[in-house]
Protein backbone atom coordinates (compact mmCIF):
# COMPACT_ATOMS: atom_id res chain seq x y z
CA UNK A 1 0.00 0.00 0.00
CA UNK A 2 1.55 3.31 -1.07
CA UNK A 3 0.46 5.03 2.14
CA UNK A 4 3.35 3.28 3.89
CA UNK A 5 5.95 4.94 1.66
CA UNK A 6 4.25 7.93 0.06
CA UNK A 7 7.21 10.23 0.72
CA UNK A 8 9.35 8.06 -1.56
CA UNK A 9 7.35 9.60 -4.43
CA UNK A 10 8.60 13.11 -3.52
CA UNK A 11 11.43 13.75 -5.95
CA UNK A 12 12.51 17.26 -4.87
CA UNK A 13 15.08 16.60 -2.12
CA UNK A 14 15.59 20.31 -1.50
CA UNK A 15 12.00 21.15 -0.57
CA UNK A 16 11.63 22.32 3.01
CA UNK A 17 9.27 20.14 5.01
CA UNK A 18 7.13 23.18 5.90
CA UNK A 19 5.99 23.36 2.26
CA UNK A 20 4.45 19.89 2.40
CA UNK A 21 0.88 19.06 3.35
CA UNK A 22 1.52 16.57 6.16
CA UNK A 23 -1.29 14.57 7.79
CA UNK A 24 -0.88 14.00 11.51
CA UNK A 25 -2.75 12.99 14.63
CA UNK A 26 -3.50 14.82 17.86
CA UNK A 27 -2.84 12.94 21.11
CA UNK A 28 -1.70 10.07 18.94
CA UNK A 29 -1.47 7.48 21.75
CA UNK A 30 -4.80 8.26 23.43
CA UNK A 31 -6.65 4.99 22.83
CA UNK A 32 -8.14 4.80 26.34
CA UNK A 33 -10.85 6.86 27.98
CA UNK A 34 -11.40 8.24 31.44
CA UNK A 35 -13.41 5.53 33.21
CA UNK A 36 -12.33 2.42 31.32
CA UNK A 37 -12.87 -0.45 31.94
CA UNK A 38 -15.67 0.24 34.42
CA UNK A 39 -18.10 1.79 31.93
CA UNK A 40 -18.24 2.39 28.20
CA UNK A 41 -15.92 5.10 26.84
CA UNK A 42 -16.99 8.53 27.95
CA UNK A 43 -15.52 10.58 25.07
CA UNK A 44 -13.41 12.65 27.45
CA UNK A 45 -9.83 11.44 26.87
CA UNK A 46 -9.74 9.00 23.95
CA UNK A 47 -8.79 10.59 20.62
CA UNK A 48 -7.74 7.67 18.37
CA UNK A 49 -8.75 4.13 17.41
CA UNK A 50 -5.44 3.17 15.76
CA UNK A 51 -2.03 2.40 17.25
CA UNK A 52 0.99 4.50 16.27
CA UNK A 53 2.14 1.82 13.81
CA UNK A 54 -1.27 1.58 12.16
CA UNK A 55 -1.36 5.37 11.83
CA UNK A 56 2.07 5.38 10.18
CA UNK A 57 1.09 2.54 7.83
CA UNK A 58 -1.92 4.64 6.81
CA UNK A 59 0.06 7.74 5.82
CA UNK A 60 0.36 9.70 9.07
CA UNK A 61 3.73 11.48 9.34
CA UNK A 62 3.22 13.75 12.36
CA UNK A 63 2.43 12.36 15.80
CA UNK A 64 1.60 14.17 19.01
CA UNK A 65 3.06 12.31 22.02
CA UNK A 66 2.30 13.26 25.64
CA UNK A 67 4.83 11.93 28.12
CA UNK A 68 4.19 12.39 31.84
CA UNK A 69 7.39 12.66 33.87
CA UNK A 70 7.18 9.92 36.53
CA UNK A 71 10.11 8.24 38.31
CA UNK A 72 12.48 9.49 35.60
CA UNK A 73 10.41 7.75 32.91
CA UNK A 74 7.86 8.97 30.36
CA UNK A 75 4.67 6.91 30.47
CA UNK A 76 2.13 8.29 28.01
CA UNK A 77 -0.88 10.13 29.37
CA UNK A 78 -3.71 12.30 28.10
CA UNK A 79 -4.29 14.66 30.96
CA UNK A 80 -4.53 12.40 34.02
CA UNK A 81 -5.56 9.32 32.00
CA UNK A 82 -2.89 6.63 31.65
CA UNK A 83 -2.68 5.39 28.05
CA UNK A 84 -0.90 2.15 29.05
CA UNK A 85 2.13 2.73 26.85
CA UNK A 86 5.62 4.13 27.50
CA UNK A 87 7.68 6.51 25.39
CA UNK A 88 10.00 3.62 24.60
CA UNK A 89 7.08 1.75 23.01
CA UNK A 90 6.40 4.77 20.80
CA UNK A 91 10.07 4.94 19.79
CA UNK A 92 10.04 1.22 18.97
CA UNK A 93 7.05 1.55 16.66
CA UNK A 94 8.60 4.56 14.89
CA UNK A 95 11.98 2.82 14.58
CA UNK A 96 10.48 -0.35 13.10
CA UNK A 97 8.43 1.65 10.63
CA UNK A 98 11.39 3.74 9.46
CA UNK A 99 13.61 0.67 9.16
CA UNK A 100 11.09 -0.72 6.68
CA UNK A 101 10.35 2.62 4.97
CA UNK A 102 13.65 4.49 4.86
CA UNK A 103 12.43 7.30 2.56
CA UNK A 104 9.90 8.51 5.14
CA UNK A 105 10.30 10.80 8.13
CA UNK A 106 8.19 11.23 11.26
CA UNK A 107 7.56 14.55 12.98
CA UNK A 108 7.26 13.79 16.69
CA UNK A 109 5.71 16.49 18.85
CA UNK A 110 6.72 15.60 22.42
CA UNK A 111 4.81 17.38 25.19
CA UNK A 112 5.23 17.44 28.96
CA UNK A 113 1.84 16.16 30.16
CA UNK A 114 0.21 16.65 33.55
CA UNK A 115 2.27 16.89 36.74
CA UNK A 116 5.68 15.32 37.36
CA UNK A 117 5.99 12.71 40.09
CA UNK A 118 9.03 11.27 41.96
CA UNK A 119 11.66 12.60 39.54
CA UNK A 120 15.28 13.39 40.33
CA UNK A 121 16.13 15.08 37.01
CA UNK A 122 14.68 17.42 34.44
CA UNK A 123 12.27 16.47 31.68
CA UNK A 124 14.92 17.22 29.07
CA UNK A 125 17.41 14.95 30.84
CA UNK A 126 14.93 12.10 30.75
CA UNK A 127 14.24 12.68 27.05
CA UNK A 128 17.97 12.61 26.36
CA UNK A 129 18.24 9.33 28.28
CA UNK A 130 15.74 7.74 25.89
CA UNK A 131 17.65 9.08 22.90
CA UNK A 132 20.96 7.79 24.31
CA UNK A 133 19.38 4.38 24.98
CA UNK A 134 18.36 4.07 21.30
CA UNK A 135 21.53 4.59 19.23
CA UNK A 136 19.94 2.65 16.35
CA UNK A 137 17.30 5.36 15.92
CA UNK A 138 18.06 8.32 13.66
CA UNK A 139 16.95 11.57 15.29
CA UNK A 140 16.86 15.10 13.92
CA UNK A 141 17.16 17.40 16.95
CA UNK A 142 18.21 20.76 15.47
CA UNK A 143 16.13 23.87 16.12
CA UNK A 144 15.74 24.44 12.39
CA UNK A 145 13.21 23.48 9.71
CA UNK A 146 15.04 20.96 7.48
CA UNK A 147 14.65 19.93 3.88
CA UNK A 148 13.21 16.50 3.18
CA UNK A 149 16.59 15.30 1.92
CA UNK A 150 18.10 15.94 5.37
CA UNK A 151 15.58 13.90 7.33
CA UNK A 152 14.59 10.81 5.35
CA UNK A 153 14.59 7.85 7.72
CA UNK A 154 14.62 10.11 10.80
CA UNK A 155 12.41 11.16 13.68
CA UNK A 156 12.20 14.96 13.77
CA UNK A 157 11.81 16.03 17.39
CA UNK A 158 9.51 19.00 18.00
CA UNK A 159 9.89 20.10 21.61
CA UNK A 160 6.87 21.02 23.74
CA UNK A 161 8.62 20.87 27.11
CA UNK A 162 10.92 23.17 29.07
CA UNK A 163 14.57 23.19 28.11
CA UNK A 164 17.36 23.01 30.68
CA UNK A 165 18.97 26.20 29.38
CA UNK A 166 17.84 29.64 30.51
CA UNK A 167 16.05 30.41 27.25
CA UNK A 168 14.02 27.89 25.25
CA UNK A 169 15.36 29.32 22.03
CA UNK A 170 18.90 28.26 23.00
CA UNK A 171 18.04 24.57 23.39
CA UNK A 172 19.77 22.10 21.12
CA UNK A 173 17.04 19.49 21.57
CA UNK A 174 14.50 19.76 18.78
CA UNK A 175 12.47 22.42 17.01
CA UNK A 176 11.17 24.80 19.68
CA UNK A 177 7.39 24.62 20.03
CA UNK A 178 7.22 24.98 23.80
CA UNK A 179 4.28 26.74 25.39
CA UNK A 180 1.90 25.90 22.55
CA UNK A 181 -0.93 24.54 24.71
CA UNK A 182 -2.74 27.85 25.15
CA UNK A 183 -6.21 27.26 23.61
CA UNK A 184 -5.61 30.10 21.14
CA UNK A 185 -6.67 30.58 17.52
CA UNK A 186 -3.12 31.51 16.52
CA UNK A 187 0.26 31.79 18.24
CA UNK A 188 3.79 32.19 16.89
CA UNK A 189 6.99 30.79 18.43
CA UNK A 190 10.06 32.52 17.04
CA UNK A 191 13.36 30.65 16.84
CA UNK A 192 16.73 31.69 15.47
CA UNK A 193 16.16 30.55 11.89
CA UNK A 194 12.45 29.85 11.72
CA UNK A 195 9.05 30.42 13.30
CA UNK A 196 6.41 27.89 14.35
CA UNK A 197 2.81 29.05 13.96
CA UNK A 198 -0.08 27.11 15.40
CA UNK A 199 -3.86 27.16 15.53
CA UNK A 200 -5.03 25.23 18.58
CA UNK A 201 -8.38 26.56 19.72
CA UNK A 202 -9.51 23.33 21.32
CA UNK A 203 -12.35 24.46 23.60
CA UNK A 204 -15.47 24.80 21.45
CA UNK A 205 -18.91 25.82 22.65
CA UNK A 206 -21.51 23.10 22.27
CA UNK A 207 -22.54 22.64 18.59
CA UNK A 208 -20.28 25.52 17.48
CA UNK A 209 -18.20 23.28 15.22
CA UNK A 210 -18.43 25.74 12.29
CA UNK A 211 -16.59 28.30 14.41
CA UNK A 212 -13.77 25.76 14.88
CA UNK A 213 -13.81 25.01 11.15
CA UNK A 214 -13.30 28.72 10.43
CA UNK A 215 -10.15 28.67 12.60
CA UNK A 216 -8.82 25.65 10.67
CA UNK A 217 -9.66 27.31 7.37
CA UNK A 218 -7.91 30.55 8.40
CA UNK A 219 -4.74 28.61 9.21
CA UNK A 220 -4.81 26.89 5.80
CA UNK A 221 -5.05 30.29 4.11
CA UNK A 222 -2.24 31.75 6.21
CA UNK A 223 -0.09 28.71 5.37
CA UNK A 224 -0.17 29.73 1.69
CA UNK A 225 2.50 32.32 2.51
CA UNK A 226 5.88 31.23 1.16
CA UNK A 227 8.08 31.81 4.20
CA UNK A 228 10.20 29.96 6.71
CA UNK A 229 7.31 29.14 9.03
CA UNK A 230 6.19 25.72 10.20
CA UNK A 231 2.39 25.86 10.28
CA UNK A 232 0.67 23.49 12.72
CA UNK A 233 -3.11 23.30 12.36
CA UNK A 234 -4.97 21.43 15.10
CA UNK A 235 -8.23 20.01 13.76
CA UNK A 236 -8.76 18.58 17.24
CA UNK A 237 -10.82 19.88 20.12
CA UNK A 238 -13.87 19.16 22.20
CA UNK A 239 -17.31 20.45 22.92
CA UNK A 240 -17.69 21.92 26.39
CA UNK A 241 -20.68 20.06 27.78
CA UNK A 242 -22.44 20.49 31.12
CA UNK A 243 -20.01 21.22 33.98
CA UNK A 244 -17.25 21.63 31.38
CA UNK A 245 -17.10 17.90 30.58
CA UNK A 246 -15.40 17.47 27.17
CA UNK A 247 -16.95 15.62 24.20
CA UNK A 248 -14.12 14.83 21.77
CA UNK A 249 -15.65 12.39 19.29
CA UNK A 250 -18.79 14.44 18.82
CA UNK A 251 -16.75 17.41 17.57
CA UNK A 252 -14.29 15.35 15.52
CA UNK A 253 -17.16 13.72 13.61
CA UNK A 254 -18.26 17.15 12.40
CA UNK A 255 -14.77 18.49 11.65
CA UNK A 256 -13.54 15.33 9.89
CA UNK A 257 -16.66 15.18 7.74
CA UNK A 258 -16.11 18.80 6.69
CA UNK A 259 -12.43 18.14 5.89
CA UNK A 260 -13.32 15.01 3.90
CA UNK A 261 -15.86 16.97 1.87
CA UNK A 262 -13.27 19.68 1.27
CA UNK A 263 -10.99 17.15 -0.43
CA UNK A 264 -13.84 15.34 -2.14
CA UNK A 265 -15.20 18.54 -3.66
CA UNK A 266 -12.98 18.27 -6.74
CA UNK A 267 -10.18 16.02 -8.02
CA UNK A 268 -7.41 18.34 -6.83
CA UNK A 269 -9.01 19.76 -3.71
CA UNK A 270 -9.57 23.07 -5.50
CA UNK A 271 -12.95 24.46 -4.55
CA UNK A 272 -14.96 27.58 -3.89
CA UNK A 273 -14.34 27.64 -0.15
CA UNK A 274 -11.62 30.23 -0.53
CA UNK A 275 -8.78 27.91 0.48
CA UNK A 276 -7.31 26.36 -2.64
CA UNK A 277 -4.50 23.91 -2.06
CA UNK A 278 -1.24 25.80 -2.48
CA UNK A 279 -0.29 25.66 1.17
CA UNK A 280 2.16 23.78 3.38
CA UNK A 281 0.87 22.75 6.76
CA UNK A 282 0.78 20.00 9.39
CA UNK A 283 -2.80 19.00 10.21
CA UNK A 284 -3.33 17.17 13.51
CA UNK A 285 -6.53 15.12 13.57
CA UNK A 286 -8.59 13.28 16.15
CA UNK A 287 -9.97 9.86 15.13
CA UNK A 288 -7.96 9.80 11.93
CA UNK A 289 -9.62 6.56 10.82
CA UNK A 290 -12.68 8.71 10.01
CA UNK A 291 -10.61 11.25 8.03
CA UNK A 292 -8.85 9.07 5.46
CA UNK A 293 -10.12 11.11 2.51
CA UNK A 294 -8.36 14.06 4.11
CA UNK A 295 -5.17 12.04 4.61
CA UNK A 296 -5.20 10.91 0.97
CA UNK A 297 -5.96 14.44 -0.21
CA UNK A 298 -3.04 15.95 1.68
CA UNK A 299 -0.66 13.29 0.40
CA UNK A 300 -1.71 13.82 -3.20
CA UNK A 301 -1.43 17.56 -2.63
CA UNK A 302 2.24 17.16 -1.66
CA UNK A 303 2.99 14.69 -4.45
CA UNK A 304 1.43 16.92 -7.10
CA UNK A 305 3.67 19.83 -6.13
CA UNK A 306 6.94 18.08 -5.32
CA UNK A 307 6.88 14.60 -6.79
CA UNK A 308 4.77 12.16 -8.74
CA UNK A 309 1.65 10.13 -8.17
CA UNK A 310 2.07 6.46 -7.18
CA UNK A 311 0.54 5.04 -10.35
CA UNK A 312 -1.31 6.24 -13.42
CA UNK A 313 -4.75 7.61 -14.21
CA UNK A 314 -7.00 5.27 -16.16
CA UNK A 315 -10.53 4.58 -17.35
CA UNK A 316 -11.97 1.10 -16.89
CA UNK A 317 -13.97 0.35 -20.03
CA UNK A 318 -15.97 -2.79 -20.72
CA UNK A 319 -14.52 -4.45 -23.81
CA UNK A 320 -17.70 -5.91 -25.30
CA UNK A 321 -20.18 -3.13 -24.56
CA UNK A 322 -17.78 -0.16 -24.85
CA UNK A 323 -19.07 1.49 -21.66
CA UNK A 324 -17.18 2.91 -18.68
CA UNK A 325 -17.17 1.80 -15.06
CA UNK A 326 -17.94 4.76 -12.82
CA UNK A 327 -18.63 5.68 -9.19
CA UNK A 328 -22.23 6.82 -8.77
CA UNK A 329 -23.26 10.08 -7.12
CA UNK A 330 -24.25 10.23 -3.48
CA UNK A 331 -27.96 9.78 -4.23
CA UNK A 332 -27.09 6.31 -5.58
CA UNK A 333 -25.05 5.33 -2.51
CA UNK A 334 -25.76 1.88 -1.11
CA UNK A 335 -25.43 3.23 2.45
CA UNK A 336 -23.27 5.60 4.46
CA UNK A 337 -20.13 3.52 3.94
CA UNK A 338 -20.61 2.02 0.46
CA UNK A 339 -21.00 3.72 -2.91
CA UNK A 340 -22.51 1.87 -5.85
CA UNK A 341 -20.46 1.35 -9.01
CA UNK A 342 -22.19 1.11 -12.39
CA UNK A 343 -21.53 1.13 -16.10
CA UNK A 344 -23.31 3.88 -18.03
CA UNK A 345 -25.08 2.08 -20.83
CA UNK A 346 -25.79 5.20 -22.89
CA UNK A 347 -22.08 5.46 -23.64
CA UNK A 348 -20.50 8.78 -24.47
CA UNK A 349 -17.32 10.44 -23.25
CA UNK A 350 -16.29 9.62 -19.67
CA UNK A 351 -16.36 12.28 -16.95
CA UNK A 352 -14.58 12.62 -13.60
CA UNK A 353 -16.67 9.86 -12.05
CA UNK A 354 -14.90 7.46 -14.43
CA UNK A 355 -11.33 8.49 -13.54
CA UNK A 356 -9.36 5.97 -11.46
CA UNK A 357 -5.82 6.10 -10.11
CA UNK A 358 -4.28 2.67 -10.68
CA UNK A 359 -1.91 2.20 -7.73
CA UNK A 360 0.55 -0.70 -7.60
CA UNK A 361 0.15 -3.15 -4.71
CA UNK A 362 3.05 -5.12 -3.25
CA UNK A 363 2.87 -8.09 -5.66
CA UNK A 364 3.48 -7.86 -9.44
CA UNK A 365 0.37 -7.27 -11.59
CA UNK A 366 -1.74 -6.41 -8.53
CA UNK A 367 -3.28 -2.97 -8.09
CA UNK A 368 -5.67 -0.76 -6.15
CA UNK A 369 -8.17 1.34 -8.09
CA UNK A 370 -8.84 4.68 -6.42
CA UNK A 371 -11.68 6.86 -7.69
CA UNK A 372 -10.16 10.28 -8.21
CA UNK A 373 -13.39 12.26 -7.83
CA UNK A 374 -14.73 10.70 -4.64
CA UNK A 375 -11.40 9.65 -3.07
CA UNK A 376 -12.55 6.05 -2.56
CA UNK A 377 -11.15 2.60 -3.32
CA UNK A 378 -12.99 0.00 -5.37
CA UNK A 379 -13.35 -3.16 -3.35
CA UNK A 380 -15.06 -6.55 -3.33
CA UNK A 381 -17.59 -6.55 -0.51
CA UNK A 382 -18.45 -9.35 1.86
CA UNK A 383 -22.12 -9.06 0.90
CA UNK A 384 -23.77 -10.66 -2.13
CA UNK A 385 -25.78 -9.03 -4.90
CA UNK A 386 -27.24 -12.48 -5.70
CA UNK A 387 -26.32 -16.07 -4.89
CA UNK A 388 -23.56 -16.15 -7.50
CA UNK A 389 -22.69 -12.44 -7.59
CA UNK A 390 -20.74 -10.39 -5.06
CA UNK A 391 -21.22 -6.66 -4.59
CA UNK A 392 -18.42 -4.32 -5.67
CA UNK A 393 -18.49 -0.86 -4.10
CA UNK A 394 -16.49 2.26 -3.48
CA UNK A 395 -15.57 2.41 0.22
CA UNK A 396 -16.81 5.85 1.29
CA UNK A 397 -14.71 6.27 4.48
CA UNK A 398 -11.68 6.53 2.19
CA UNK A 399 -9.45 3.78 3.58
CA UNK A 400 -9.57 0.18 2.40
CA UNK A 401 -9.23 -3.31 3.78
CA UNK A 402 -6.03 -4.22 1.95
CA UNK A 403 -7.03 -7.63 0.60
CA UNK A 404 -10.55 -6.61 -0.44
CA UNK A 405 -9.19 -3.67 -2.43
CA UNK A 406 -6.49 -5.51 -4.40
CA UNK A 407 -7.13 -6.52 -8.01
CA UNK A 408 -4.94 -8.76 -10.16
CA UNK A 409 -4.69 -7.87 -13.86
CA UNK A 410 -4.63 -10.90 -16.16
CA UNK A 411 -4.27 -10.41 -19.95
CA UNK A 412 -7.42 -11.49 -21.81
CA UNK A 413 -7.28 -13.90 -24.75
CA UNK A 414 -10.52 -12.76 -26.38
CA UNK A 415 -10.02 -9.00 -26.76
CA UNK A 416 -6.56 -7.75 -27.67
CA UNK A 417 -5.21 -5.38 -25.01
CA UNK A 418 -8.00 -6.18 -22.55
CA UNK A 419 -7.66 -7.60 -19.04
CA UNK A 420 -9.53 -9.71 -16.55
CA UNK A 421 -9.69 -8.10 -13.10
CA UNK A 422 -9.52 -10.71 -10.39
CA UNK A 423 -10.04 -9.82 -6.73
CA UNK A 424 -7.39 -11.41 -4.55
CA UNK A 425 -9.91 -11.37 -1.69
CA UNK A 426 -12.02 -14.24 -3.08
CA UNK A 427 -10.32 -15.03 -6.42
CA UNK A 428 -13.37 -13.85 -8.37
CA UNK A 429 -13.54 -11.91 -11.63
CA UNK A 430 -15.01 -8.43 -12.03
CA UNK A 431 -17.83 -8.44 -14.51
CA UNK A 432 -20.73 -6.40 -15.87
CA UNK A 433 -23.93 -7.99 -14.64
CA UNK A 434 -26.92 -7.94 -16.95
CA UNK A 435 -28.95 -9.63 -14.22
CA UNK A 436 -31.35 -7.18 -12.51
CA UNK A 437 -29.90 -3.93 -13.93
CA UNK A 438 -30.25 -0.85 -11.78
CA UNK A 439 -32.33 0.70 -14.55
CA UNK A 440 -32.26 0.87 -18.34
CA UNK A 441 -29.16 3.11 -18.27
CA UNK A 442 -27.11 1.46 -15.52
CA UNK A 443 -25.78 -2.07 -15.15
CA UNK A 444 -24.38 -3.23 -11.82
CA UNK A 445 -20.74 -4.27 -11.48
CA UNK A 446 -20.11 -7.44 -9.44
CA UNK A 447 -17.70 -10.31 -9.11
CA UNK A 448 -18.63 -13.82 -10.22
CA UNK A 449 -18.64 -15.98 -7.09
CA UNK A 450 -18.17 -19.40 -8.81
CA UNK A 451 -14.70 -18.14 -9.81
CA UNK A 452 -14.62 -19.24 -13.44
CA UNK A 453 -14.24 -16.88 -16.40
CA UNK A 454 -17.62 -15.97 -17.92
CA UNK A 455 -18.73 -13.46 -20.55
CA UNK A 456 -18.64 -9.77 -19.65
CA UNK A 457 -15.43 -10.10 -17.60
CA UNK A 458 -13.14 -8.35 -20.11
CA UNK A 459 -12.02 -4.75 -19.49
CA UNK A 460 -9.73 -2.19 -21.10
CA UNK A 461 -7.55 -0.31 -18.58
CA UNK A 462 -6.08 2.98 -19.73
CA UNK A 463 -6.87 6.41 -21.15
Amino acid sequence: MFLKNWMSYITDESVSINRLAIPGTHDSCALHDTLEPFIDPTDTAKTQNWSIRTQLDNGIRAIDVRGRHMKNKLPIYHGFVDQKIDFQDVINQCRDFLNQNSKEFILMFLKDEDNASDCSRSYESTVRSYIDANPNVNWYCENRIPSIGEVRGKIILVRRFDADCAHDIDSTLGINFNGSDKNTPDTQYKNYTNTVYDQDKYEVDNDAWEWKWDRIRDCFIKAKEKNNVLYVNFASGYYKKMFGIPAIKELSDKINDKLNRFYESSPKGQNDWGIGWDWGCILLLDYVDTAMKTVHGMIFQSLCKYGQYPGKFVYIKHAAKNVYLYAAKDNWAYDGSRRKLFTWMLGGAPDNQCVWLQIPAENPNEFYFYNWLYKEYMYAAGSKFADDRRNVFGWRPGNVEYQQGIWQLIPDNKYQGAYLLKTTYKNEYLYLSEYKPQDKDRYNVCTWIPGNVVSNTEWYIGL
